[in-house]
């Protein structure tokens, strides 16, 4: 991916980016989106690494009941609705951090 790059559909983008994730070693999922306050067209949206960001520690207890998937991981593609209904990279961040989960 890079910037710039465009895409038919939402659905090419999603396929693309799962298929360059794969490659490169990491799951995805979908992040944010926008949306036309008009005509709820989807106008921007954004997949990034499946560990993307942190979970918030639960105060009520510390008892771990799951393992903790997120890690803070960079790797995101984020593409936005342009004229001539083409789907355009505005942001790619290629870094993926590995490190292994623990329980």
């Amino acid at each position: 991916p890079y910037i710039n790059q465009e895409f038919d559909s939402l659905d090419d983008v999603y396929n693309f980016y799962n298929w360059y994730a794969l490659k490169k070693g990491f799951g995805t999922r979908k992040s944010s989106s926008n949306k036309s306050t008009i005509t709820r067209d989807v106008l921007f949206k954004g997949f990034a690494c499946d560990k993307e960001g942190f979970k918030k520690q639960d105060e009520r207890d510390n008892v771990h009941r799951r393992r903790n998937t997120r890690e803070g991981c960079m790797a995101l593609i984020e593409i936005q609705m342009k004229k001539h209904e083409k789907w355009i990279v505005t942001k790619f961040v290629e870094e993926h951090s590995s490190r292994p989960s623990t329980l």
